[in-house]
């Protein structure tokens, strides 16, 4: 009888561990993927005094492709923060919106940057002219460093609400006039 109930017992744990480590991370988030413009409206948006349209969750086109972005003004600094799933990468395209024209090398200098709230460590520098802006231009970086197991007693960095630094700023005469495009910037998770 007891050898039944652990034939029986054994699977079900196994299943129930299956279902509960692949369906999701605490708080109800998917582990494939954290859309950051869900989260737009509770980020911390620096300059703090700025213009209604500074920052936007809208769709943009370029090349004739039209995703779903968020567009700043620059310069502009957005803090997201978000727990990293397990096997991570941040991915986006990034852009510049010329529609108020431009001057000859005007462009965006954008930085990506993670922080703990005690260290800051760049993981993205990238400046795009706005002449060149004629195509999404595709990012990808890898987080594995800040999300799962770590050997260290004090260093858990899946149990830290990291904040993700979006910078966009000013690279050129005239890019003031500029606007950032960071195209559904988002984490996805447990990346093979």
């Amino acid at each position: 009888m007891a050898r039944m109930r652990a034939a029986i017992l054994l699977p079900a744990c196994v299943c129930t561990l299956v279902i509960a480590t692949g369906c999701g991370t605490p708080g109800g988030k998917s582990a494939c993927c954290i859309d950051l413009l869900d989260v737009v409206p509770a980020a911390e948006i620096r300059p703090a005094v700025r213009p209604p349209d500074a920052v936007q969750v809208t769709d943009v086109s370029v090349a004739g492709e039209t995703r779903r972005s968020l567009s700043v003004i620059v310069p502009s600094r957005v803090i997201i923060r978000e727990r990293v799933p397990l096997r991570a990468v941040f991915t986006t395209a990034l852009a510049v919106d010329d529609r108020a024209g431009h001057e000859a090398g005007a462009g965006i200098a954008f930085s990506l940057g993670i922080s703990d709230g005690r260290i800051y460590e760049p993981l993205l520098q990238r400046t795009i002219l706005a002449g060149e802006s004629a195509s999404w231009q595709p990012v990808r970086v890898d987080l594995r460093h800040y999300a799962g197991w770590q050997w260290s007693l004090f260093y858990r960095p899946s149990a830290i609400t990291w904040q993700f630094v979006l910078n966009s700023y000013p690279a050129g005469p005239g890019s003031e006039r500029l606007r950032g495009i960071w195209a559904r910037p988002a984490i996805d998770g447990a990346v093979q």
